[in-house]
């Protein structure tokens, strides 16, 4: 049986405010030495039941690196004094690093407070009443920088880049703010780490939807990250909970989208339409298509469902159909029409997709507009924008005209409401 051990350092966070505020303590800290980590974690527990306090008040115990040797406290023993002069952070966000302005608890820091108390007695003795402020200082040398400044505040503002930090981080950093953020101070790491460990329940959806599309997304340099903070903040607005399936198609859709489409991407959504793309004309125009239909709810509309709308309005010329629940021997049909892309198919299909909003129609209108259209107009494609842009007088796309819904099956001999007349 293998005799190796190591050395397991444990951060027991507290687990939320009210805890923190009924303990008086932030976390709790443990090591010990075992072969495994479970082991490890054993120990805790129990050290902790043997100071008096409850498991079900902390957080699971974390491992943690620890770069001090003299400030610890004895092995086996739960102790939340620790936790006050030192805290996780460092680059990895998992090292125990002195709390700036915190002295260490050790022998050495001691020894040299009661020297500095020693010589602060001599000098009060010897020296001139307005000699240096410093004399008592408990501090040794090595806590000032070559310019006689307290190393703990000047790291207080010493920043490290975004972009080393894990995605969460990455992501958090950018969030609430106007412009791109390349570098985090220590105090705002901190932070963050406190907020990625116990988020509300909005950023917690958010983290987590992140962390399904991690693949995806740790490509994305510090500008992009920025911008998908800032779209987020906008669709999902504090004070709403997402649901989680709906931020990550909201992120899917963002990833996937041209850089020139996403603003009106974010007001699709704004709007309520969870749109996956945005649809263009071949002249730029917003083609449509993120709208709620009569297709139904959750439907995708994209150009190959127009395809399979135009080429039912070809086949409903020779026979009646029900529009939105297709025979199978007409859905065939309806497919090779699609493929053989023959006129009149092929031009109505160009017409509607050159069309600016010309994917926002209902089935019913699509489908009535083919089936209705003179014979032969086909032959002259503008003459086909001139009656689409006649008969195409529908508003309400989830809702159509129960005539026209009529016009659509064969139900009904009338002919299609038309505006304007023919120039």
């Amino acid at each position: 049986m293998s005799e190796n051990k190591e050395d397991f350092a444990l951060h027991c966070l507290v687990k939320n405010e009210e805890a923190r505020k009924r303990l008086g303590i932030k976390a709790g800290f443990f090591w010990t030495t075992a072969k495994k980590l479970s082991v490890a974690v054993s120990r805790c527990i129990a050290a902790m039941d043997d100071k008096g306090f409850d498991e079900d008040d902390f957080k699971k115990p974390v491992r943690v690196n620890v770069p001090v040797v003299n400030d610890l406290p004895p092995e086996g023993v739960f102790d939340t004094e620790f936790c006050n002069r030192y805290e996780k952070g460092g680059e990895d966000g998992k090292t125990m690093m002195l709390i700036p302005g915190a002295a260490p608890a050790d022998q050495f820091h001691e020894q040299m407070a009661a020297d500095d108390d020693a010589s602060s007695d001599t000098a009060s003795t010897d020296t001139p009443a307005d000699s240096d402020d410093t004399a008592g200082d408990p501090l040794p040398a090595y806590a000032y920088n070559v310019n006689g400044e307290l190393m703990s505040e000047v790291e207080k503002d010493m920043s490290q880049p975004v972009s080393g930090l894990a995605l969460p981080l990455r992501y958090l950093a950018q969030c609430d703010t106007d412009s791109v953020q390349h570098q985090i101070t220590p105090e705002r790491l901190r932070e963050l780490h406190l907020l990625e460990m116990d988020p509300d329940n909005r950023t917690g959806s958010i983290l987590l939807a992140l962390q399904n599309r991690k693949a995806q997304l740790e490509k994305l340099d510090t500008q992009n990250l920025h911008s998908l903070a800032s779209y987020i903040g906008k669709v999902f607005p504090k004070g709403k909970q997402p649901q989680l399936n709906d931020l990550i198609n909201f992120i899917d859709a963002v990833v996937s989208t041209e850089h020139i489409d996403r603003g009106l991407l974010v007001k699709e959504w704004q709007k309520g339409n969870r749109v996956s793309s945005i649809n263009r004309t071949p002249s730029g125009a917003n083609a449509g298509g993120g709208i709620l239909t009569d297709r139904g709810e959750g439907v995708i509309h994209d150009k190959a469902s127009l395809a399979r709308d135009v080429a039912m309005g070809v086949l409903a010329r020779s026979m009646d159909l029900d529009i939105y629940n297709l025979h199978q021997a007409h859905a065939k049909r309806v497919d090779e029409i699609v493929a053989d892309n023959k006129p009149p198919f092929d031009v109505f299909c160009k017409a509607f997709l050159n069309m600016p909003g010309g994917m926002d129609y209902s089935r019913a209108i699509v489908v009535a507009s083919v089936k209705e259209a003179p014979i032969g107009i086909e032959a002259i494609p503008a003459r086909v924008t001139e009656y689409l842009n006649r008969v195409l007088t529908e508003t309400d796309h989830a809702s159509p005209d129960p005539l026209i819904v009529d016009i659509a099956c064969g139900r009904t001999s009338q002919p299609m409401p038309m505006t304007g007349s023919a120039n």
